[in-house]
């Protein structure tokens, strides 16, 4: 089995097996789960990766994968949903104001991506199509990198984790007044 697929599979039941187990609403959860990879993470990341195919400078691509979604290997959008759910799991033992939440998730955010990118950008493979990276990206010109990566691709992290954490916030205050009534 592909290293890619293997991974994907694995991460894929360890989630759903850990959410089964330790969430409250373990289905609404899973369609988040559904709803990020498939959806959210999904169009925003094959919306950027068709900007760079089409020749617009600042956008990226990934190399192929066995799992894609469109043009975007499947683990990249499990990577996203995991890092925003596991901040998520660890903002709720905090009492802090949800209102904070969002910015502290895109800035968790950010920082994984510190250590996931830069090496993603060097993981470059030798195929039957030719020379092939797991992630190349289109620089605009005299465009700031940190370790081979735009800076741009941080502010990304950060609006991605935030605007879903602000989605899924509002989604379960809907909910807990919906009870209420």
């Amino acid at each position: 089995m592909d290293d890619s697929r293997y991974f994907s599979f694995n991460y894929c039941h360890i989630n759903d097996f850990y959410i089964i187990d330790n969430e409250e609403r373990p289905k609404v959860v899973l369609m988040q789960f559904v709803c990020f990879v498939f959806f959210y993470a999904s169009a925003f990341e094959n919306v950027a990766v068709f900007m760079g195919s089409i020749g617009k400078e600042g956008f990226y691509s990934y190399g192929h994968s066995i799992l894609m979604i469109f043009n975007v290997p499947l683990t990249v959008p499990i990577i996203e949903f995991l890092i925003v759910y596991s901040t998520l799991r660890v903002l709720k033992t905090i009492n802090i104001p949800s209102w904070t939440k969002p910015f502290i998730a895109g800035l968790s955010a950010m920082i994984f991506d510190f250590s996931l990118d830069p090496v993603a950008v060097k993981q470059i493979f030798q195929t039957s199509e030719g020379i092939i990276g797991r992630w190349s990206y289109y620089p605009l010109p005299g465009e700031p990198v940190i370790y081979g990566e735009p800076v741009m691709n941080f502010t990304g992290w950060i609006y991605i984790a935030g605007y879903w954490t602000a989605f899924i916030l509002i989604g379960e205050c809907w909910h807990k007044k919906e009870w209420l009534q």
